[in-house]
């Protein structure tokens, strides 16, 4: 059985060997920088023997500085484009990136490790303290139009890289404008329209 959950400081050398394998050598480095700073959480999926076996690095841009997100070209190009939709949050609100997502596979590969972190992530959905969520994840076609088209996520212009071969594409979902449950009930109301 895999479960996720919060990695505690002695899983952080297993989080950096998993990335050492799975991730290029810039993206090693971003997660190094972050990975100890005060506004990173890192989940962790385990197995039963507590072995690491996938990992999402999260970062709360409302706690970032302009100045440390210059030292990371991704943060920099996000946190630049939404300065405006941060600095206008209710106070308490809570605004993450996900920087890394490391599981073998990938992002979008079933597994358990992988499973597990994404519903351990949307725990961050339904959090009402949540308001901006961005990601930036492989540019895989099917995920561009499951994000987009389904989950109604909205493209960070200019935000995308091409890493080392790969391309990335970066989005955003204000979870304040409209929080989960209402979305979630404007969708089931859409898929009834839409039934035969």
């Amino acid at each position: 059985r895999v479960q996720a959950g919060y990695a505690q400081p002695t899983e952080h050398d297993s989080v950096r060997r998993l990335a050492a394998r799975l991730l290029p050598a810039s993206e090693r480095l971003h997660l190094d920088r972050w990975i100890d700073d005060p506004a990173t959480e890192l989940v962790v999926a385990r197995d039963e023997d507590g072995c690491v076996l996938g990992a999402v690095q999260l970062l709360r841009l409302d706690l970032l500085r302009r100045s440390d997100a210059q030292t990371d070209p991704v943060v920099s190009a996000i946190h630049r484009t939404l300065a405006g939709s941060l600095a206008s949050r209710r106070p308490g609100t809570r605004s993450y990136l996900v920087r890394q997502f490391i599981v073998d596979g990938g992002f979008a590969a079933p597994s358990p490790a992988q499973t597990a972190l994404t519903a351990f992530c949307c725990l961050y959905n339904t959090d009402p303290r949540t308001g901006l969520i961005a990601l930036h994840i492989p540019h895989l076609p099917y995920l561009v139009r499951m994000f987009i088209d389904s989950f109604d996520w909205q493209v960070l212009p200019g935000c995308g890289r091409t890493l080392e071969g790969t391309a990335y594409f970066a989005a955003v979902r204000d979870w304040q404008a409209e929080p989960w449950a209402a979305w979630l009930d404007r969708r089931i109301r859409q898929a009834e329209t839409r039934r035969p």
